[in-house]
């Protein structure tokens, strides 16, 4: 499968530089074809010391075109993100991808000796789309919300 074709678009969800200062634990690149449906996700995931490693996974085609449908999706750890997580284990990411609201999940697992896999750790984030304006920033910002 061709992940990127030159009709498709191509978008970037990461945090932003704010106050000069600027970390991206992980980045998402979505590859969306030129009929809407999603093709791929790039799931860039960079460590304290630098590193970096990109898990590009294709999108399931019967969930692709779905609006709101949650995107399952699974890799191998191949990065060392933390000291207290081994490198035998593997992510299974669930988003919803960003329209007006944007989840994703994300569970690390180890499998046991008796082959079952088990969580070790979870992480999800949730946001909703908001129109970036002077206002929207300072009550971000405010200490008094």
């Amino acid at each position: 499968m061709d992940f990127y074709v030159n009709s498709d678009r191509l978008f970037l969800l990461a945090m932003p530089r704010i106050l000069g200062f600027v970390f991206n634990p992980i980045s998402l690149y979505f590859v969306q074809a030129s009929d809407g449906a999603m093709k791929a996700v790039v799931y860039e995931v960079n460590n304290t010391f630098g590193d970096r490693h990109s898990y590009v996974l294709p999108v399931r085609q019967n969930v692709s075109n779905q609006t709101h449908r949650p995107i399952h999706q699974a890799a191998d750890k191949r990065l060392h993100v933390s000291p207290f997580m081994d490198m035998d284990m593997a992510y299974d990411f669930e988003l919803i991808p960003p329209e007006d609201t944007f989840v994703l999940n994300i569970r690390l697992k180890q499998q046991t000796d008796g082959g079952i896999f088990r969580d070790m750790l979870f992480a999800g984030f949730t946001a909703k789309r908001e129109a970036l304006r002077d206002s929207a920033l300072l009550r971000l910002f405010s200490p008094c919300r």
